[in-house]
């Protein structure tokens, strides 16, 4: 038989911990969340039109940050031509604003991770 002394201890500074990184994850990825949410509505800027930049700002309105829950966020562009706009089409050239704008942040949320899960 095995008798362990201090397990209730253990368990309980274990959920602790638990509870702290959870905590410490969540604010991490709030604080992506409205980064990223801040960089893509700035790169949401187009050419096109007479003057030859063409911006509505209906696209920017339409992106938005929401807490879905415990450490997890989402940043979505509702707009139902931002895919046409990201990608382009036959007709126009791709103008993306969405996905390289969190590729070219990977240093900026690697960062965030590294400061907030310390």
């Amino acid at each position: 038989m095995v008798n362990w002394k201090g397990l209730n201890k253990f368990k309980s500074d274990l959920k602790r911990h638990s509870r702290r990184l959870d905590k410490k994850t969540d604010d991490a990825i709030q604080d992506i969340g409205i980064m990223l949410n801040e960089e893509i509505t700035t790169n949401a800027v187009f050419t096109g039109g007479r003057t030859g930049v063409y911006s509505t700002g209906n696209l920017r309105r339409l992106i938005n940050y929401s807490k879905l829950g415990q450490a997890k966020a989402s940043v979505v562009s509702s707009a139902h031509y931002s895919g046409y706009v990201e990608k382009g089409t036959r007709f126009m050239d791709a103008q993306p604003f969405f996905f390289n704008t969190i590729e070219s942040q990977a240093a900026t949320i690697l960062d965030i991770l590294e400061r907030k899960l310390r």
